[in-house]
């Protein structure tokens, strides 16, 4: 009898032990295969997309050629790249790409690198301010793993001050991507891709603080299928103290309608003798920008006309259009390709 319970003893713990051990060969290879599938990173078994591989108008982009970049202005740099003969390119595993020296992001990045049969091969990102993004890979070479190359094309902006839209002492127009709180409290954020859903556009009128009556200014939205006017938004400041401009100071008309305006018009109550900032949001409802990141350029357009009194002795001269007309873009996204075969 004790015999049989010794062996029955003895089986079982045989079984609990070849079950502990078949457990721990189960975690030991899948931790193997977790540690194979992990990204990694491919930089360098790429080539054309370092510092010195950007070219700016299809030329080399050199020390002198961005000396003269300023921070308010795009330019706009390709990259063509190959990655190296039998690398293999898993969903996941990252490149970086490096901007040339005086360059940087002015907005952040995200869009899609495609093939030409419709498949993303990858996708771009990059923060605002960095001077490098990130190319991260689909599985798309893992399958079309020959002939293995691509490109990029995206804005940069140089390290200079400056730049920015102006136009002459009555009317300055600039436009950046928004994404944060805005003037009447709420939130206006990126998208879940991560890519703007806002434009912000700022016009300075009489920045040089003139003496100006009989003053009108026409806000008219350009490529209005890609952005669309977000009138609640709008707001009205004294550049000096940025105090909200009283309403009884201006008279604000939106066409055709103020649920879907494309432009509006402010015709100014009295002489006016100050600089004032116009600030609105616009959404952005490019299709092709939205969907994959792909570059868009945004425009607007401002004109003012009014009497310029001069010193206010004399009847004064009415403003010639070009003086009073000021143009603006916002540059967002960036375009990629890739492709192989098999």
């Amino acid at each position: 009898m004790e015999s049989q319970s010794i062996q029955t003893s003895f089986k079982l713990v045989f079984k609990w032990l070849s079950i502990m051990f078949l457990m721990a060969a189960f975690f030991v290879g899948l931790s193997y295969q977790t540690q194979a599938a992990k990204a990694a990173d491919i930089t360098s078994s790429m080539s054309g997309i370092s510092a010195s591989d950007a070219l700016y108008d299809g030329q080399p982009v050199t020390s002198t050629t961005v000396a003269n970049w300023d921070k308010s202005s795009y330019y706009r740099l390709n990259y063509n790249f190959t990655i190296k003969a039998g690398t293999q390119v898993k969903t996941g595993d990252t490149a970086t790409v490096s901007l040339p020296t005086g360059t940087h992001f002015h907005d952040l990045q995200n869009f899609d690198l495609m093939s030409p049969d419709g498949s993303v091969v990858g996708h771009f990102s990059a923060a605002a301010g960095a001077t490098t993004g990130t190319i991260t890979f689909t599985d798309y070479f893992t399958k079309n793993y020959d002939d293995m190359a691509g490109n990029l094309d995206f804005n940069v902006s140089g390290d200079t001050d400056g730049g920015g839209s102006q136009s002459g002492n009555y009317v300055n127009k600039v436009g950046f991507p928004w994404e944060g709180t805005w003037k009447d409290g709420k939130n206006y954020e990126l998208d879940q891709n991560s890519r703007y859903q806002y434009v912000e556009w700022d016009a300075k009128i009489n920045p040089t603080k003139k003496t100006l009556t009989n003053v009108s200014v026409t806000d008219t939205m350009q490529n209005t299928t890609s952005q669309q006017l977000l009138a609640d938004t709008m707001v009205l400041e004294f550049d000096s103290t940025g105090a909200k401009v009283p309403a009884s100071d201006y008279q604000i008309t939106y066409l055709p309608n103020s649920e879907l305006p494309t432009s509006f018009t402010i015709k100014w109550n009295g002489t006016l003798n100050q600089a004032v900032n116009i600030l609105y949001l616009a959404k952005v409802t490019d299709t092709a920008y939205r969907t994959t990141g792909s570059a868009t350029t945004l425009n607007n357009k401002i004109k003012l006309s009014g009497t310029d009194k001069g010193d206010g002795s004399g009847a004064g001269s009415d403003i010639d259009v070009t003086s009073g007309t000021a143009n603006a873009h916002v540059d967002l996204g960036g375009n990629g390709g890739g492709g192989g075969s098999a």
